[in-house]
């Protein structure tokens, strides 16, 4: 009936590749049995203006030459032209070749939704949809990556409490270890005053009993005034004393040295009256 004819016509004269019809690989092979060569004309609507001829001749050595609206151009401005008209022979959506069905149905929905836009709204509504996506998957990396934030948020909250009481620690440390060196710089004073006040206290017991010394030497005088003229007195009577014991001395030893004379004597006179009475007795 053609119709795959046709098929073959619209994807090779809009720019298509032979791999999308999924027949022949060499655009030599959809020349016609006994022909050098295939001529494709389409003429597209254009509802702003005078509607586009587009003819592609296909050669036997697999060349083709490109007209736009009878002036030569190159596949590249025969492309632009069928994106500006939004059509798509690669979206399956736009353009189903018989032999690609099974493609058609192997498709995912998110392949299925790309293809449609590309066929409703061209690349604009693609272009809109790929931002849409790529806004929705930073969003959900925003979203991961402030999970992520949040969480290290919430380890650092924690380790910053942790932190806090080390540091809180610290300075009590800190401020105890500055109370003990101030107490250690004191503790000189400390002792300065309190000796100072001992001395002090001494000094003041020391001027009291001083000062009841001096009551004690006023109220003492006239006992050792009178304790003077004893001692004056006494040593008047000592050497009166030792005066009275020389005399006595020499007295004593007189004595004994006259009483050592009489003894002598008294043996003389016994010794004479031994004689005398030998003599008497001699003479009776």
């Amino acid at each position: 009936t053609g119709k795959s004819t046709i098929v073959c016509a619209l994807c090779l004269g809009l720019g298509g590749k032979t791999n999308l019809l999924g027949r022949a690989r060499d655009l030599s092979e959809f020349i016609k049995h006994g022909r050098d060569r295939a001529v494709i004309e389409l003429e597209l609507y254009h509802d702003q203006g005078l509607n586009y001829t587009v003819q592609r001749i296909i050669t036997s050595d697999n060349k083709s030459e490109w007209k736009i609206n009878k002036r030569a151009v190159n596949s590249k401005e025969v492309i632009e032209l069928t994106k500006t008209l939004n059509i798509d022979v690669n979206n399956l959506c736009q353009f189903l070749p018989q032999d690609k069905v099974s493609e058609f149905a192997k498709m995912t929905p998110t392949q299925l939704l790309e293809s449609t836009e590309r066929a409703v709204g061209g690349d604009h509504l693609l272009n809109q949809h790929e931002k849409l996506s790529k806004i929705h998957n930073e969003m959900k990396t925003l979203r991961s990556n402030q999970a992520g934030k949040e969480t290290k948020l919430d380890q650092l909250l924690k380790r910053q409490e942790y932190l806090k009481d080390i540091v809180q620690k610290q300075d009590e440390r800190k401020s105890h270890m500055r109370k003990v060196e101030i107490l250690q710089m004191k503790r000189p004073w400390v002792l300065y005053e309190t000796l100072r006040k001992e001395i002090q206290a001494l000094k003041a017991a020391m001027e009291e009993k001083i000062r009841k010394v001096e009551q004690l030497k006023i109220q003492v005088q006239p006992l050792q005034d009178e304790l003077d003229r004893v001692k004056v007195n006494l040593n008047t009577s000592e050497q009166g004393i030792k005066d009275h014991t020389i005399k006595i001395n020499t007295t004593s030893k007189e004595i004994r040295q006259i009483e050592a004379k009489q003894s002598v004597i008294g043996e003389k006179i016994d010794e004479l009256t031994e004689e005398f009475n030998g003599k008497v007795v001699e003479v009776q």
